[in-house]
C-alpha cells in the first residue's frame, strides 16, 4: 500500500478520509506517476502509458469500495488531473 498519510496505514477498520485529505491523494498519486482521465466511460487510471484497473488502483492506494466512489466523485466535480494533460486538449 502506498503511503500517503503521516499516520500508520495499520489499523482494524478503514479510516476515514475528509474532503480536505483528497488533494494530498492525488498530489501523493501524481508524484508516483499515476493519473486519472475522465473518459465517457468513467476514469480511465494509467502510469507510464500503462493501463490500470480501478481495482488495482484501490489496492495499491489503500482505499475501501466506499471510499473510491467518494474519491471518483471528487474526480468528477474538481478535474485535478486536468493540468497535466490540459496542453494536449488545447493543442
Amino acid at each position: 500500500m502506498k503511503q500517503w498519510r503521516s499516520k500508520s496505514n495499520k489499523s482494524l477498520f478503514s479510516r476515514p478520509i475528509y474532503k480536505k485529505d483528497w488533494p494530498k491523494l492525488i498530489e501523493a498519486m501524481i508524484d508516483d506517476g499515476l493519473i486519472g482521465i475522465i473518459t465517457d466511460k468513467g476514469i480511465s487510471w494509467s502510469v507510464g502509458g500503462y493501463s490500470l484497473s480501478a481495482a488495482s488502483v484501490r489496492e495499491a492506494w489503500g482505499l475501501s469500495a466506499t471510499q473510491y466512489r467518494r474519491f471518483t466523485t471528487y474526480i468528477y466535480e474538481h478535474d485535478p488531473f486536468i493540468n497535466l494533460y490540459k496542453d494536449k486538449i488545447e493543442s
